[in-house]
């Protein structure tokens, strides 16, 4: 209510705007936030922060067609491409579609390579299928790429330590 007040004054002031969407999405009042947030992206439609949080909010009421749509519009040169594109690998392995999940994540990984999470996230997705060389080869991937990444280097030593390659497991754990 009490932000409310205040579009009384500002009028259309985004961040006010974006945090009674936050509020509505906090107390799972899934309708008002996709409302608060689809009124914002009419206004900003470049603005990708307003675009995930739709996204999220389809996810939260389980309207996976439609956070796919929204997540799927968050182009590669945004700050939250990664994070956008594992929210669709997620959705995609919750409907079990495990193989299209690991399409999406490749792709995004050929398009924003600097993204340890994208390896991580398809690490665990062969991981889970029991692909365990496949899983290590993503790292490895990611490692060439960005070869200081702690994340990277402690799952690649976190894999091979379930793989029971424990003398490898050490040497990465090493570097971390």
């Amino acid at each position: 209510r009490e932000f409310q007040e205040v579009l009384k004054f500002e009028g259309n002031n985004r961040e006010v705007k974006l945090t009674i969407g936050l509020i509505y999405l906090e107390k799972k009042q899934y309708e008002e936030a996709i409302e608060e947030f689809t009124s914002l992206l009419k206004d900003h439609p470049a603005d990708h922060r307003i675009r995930y949080l739709l996204a999220l909010t389809y996810e939260e009421k389980k309207a996976y067609n439609s956070a796919l749509e929204e997540f799927k519009n968050i182009p590669a040169d945004s700050d939250l491409y990664g994070s956008a594109r594992i929210q669709m690998g997620l959705i995609l392995k919750e409907e079990g579609k495990g193989d299209d999940a690991i399409a999406v994540i490749r792709k995004a990984i050929h398009n924003k390579k600097e993204v340890p999470g994208l390896y991580l996230f398809l690490s665990s997705l062969y991981e889970e299928g029991k692909k365990f060389s496949a899983a290590c080869e993503v790292l490895k991937e990611g490692l060439s790429v960005l070869p200081q990444s702690v994340k990277l280097h402690y799952g690649l030593g976190a894999l091979y330590e379930k793989m029971g390659r424990f003398k490898a497991s050490i040497e990465e754990m090493e570097v971390v």
